[in-house]
C-alpha cells in the first residue's frame, strides 16, 4: 500500500480496509471513502474479480460507515455480475442498514 491508502499492485492483502476505517475516525471522510473506492476500483480496473469478491467479503460492515458501505456497492455495481461475492455483501449491507434504521430502500436503490 502506498501513503495514499492504495493498494499496490503486488499486494494480496486488504489493509487499505483499516486505513479507512482510521480515516473515518478521524474525521477525513472524504479521502475514507476514496480508499475504498479506488481500491475496488483498481481490482476492477485489472480484472482481478475474484480477488475483489474476496475483498468485499473482508469489509467490516458493522464497522463501516453508511457512506462506507454504499461507497463499496456503488464502486462495484458495474461489475457486480462478474463478482460471486457482491450478492452476499449487498445482503449483508442491506441487514446492517435495517439495523440501523435507516431507508434501506431508498440508499439501495440501483446497487443490487
Amino acid at each position: 500500500m502506498d501513503s495514499t491508502g492504495k493498494m499496490s499492485s503486488d499486494s494480496n492483502t486488504f489493509s487499505w480496509i483499516e486505513r479507512s476505517i482510521e480515516l473515518q475516525r478521524a474525521g477525513e471522510i472524504e479521502q475514507a471513502l476514496d480508499v475504498i473506492f479506488d481500491n475496488l476500483d483498481e481490482l476492477l480496473q485489472s480484472s482481478k474479480y475474484e480477488q475483489c469478491s474476496f475483498a468485499l467479503a473482508s469489509l467490516p460492515v458493522g464497522r463501516l460507515t453508511d457512506a462506507q458501505l454504499l461507497t463499496a456497492l456503488t464502486a462495484t455495481a458495474p461489475a457486480r455480475h462478474q463478482l460471486p461475492g457482491r450478492k452476499p455483501f449487498f445482503s449483508r449491507v442491506e441487514r446492517t442498514l435495517t439495523a440501523r434504521g435507516v431507508d434501506v430502500e431508498r440508499l439501495l436503490s440501483g446497487l443490487q
